[in-house]
């Protein structure tokens, strides 16, 4: 279902909570907290690209400027933000695959 949402360009956001013990004024997690949690459901919104995006790349494209987009998001939405707004999908490399 999520890859669904996002191979029409929405965001997905898994909401989930835990009980937790109490009685410090300031709690410290960690990530052995973020275990067992009990999934409230998803939320799911439509980020769409600027509509002058794309006439702003065919300007830059006209002017011999490549445009590279560096993007935190996964594989299935950068390419369909990518051919939204024109820009070809040729070397998609993922932040997993590149050097640290």
């Amino acid at each position: 279902m999520a890859d669904d949402l996002n191979g029409q360009g929405f965001r997905v956001i898994a909401l989930a909570y835990k009980q937790m013990p109490g009685g410090s004024d300031e709690p410290v997690y960690s990530v052995k907290d973020e275990s067992d949690l009990i999934l409230l459901g998803f939320l799911a919104f439509l980020d769409p690209p600027k509509d002058t995006a794309a006439e702003a790349l065919q300007r830059l494209h006209g002017l011999s400027v490549d445009v590279k987009s560096p993007d935190r998001d996964n594989e299935i939405i950068t390419s369909y933000i990518c051919k939204q707004v024109g820009m070809p999908v040729e070397h998609l490399l993922l932040g997993s695959q590149s050097r640290r």
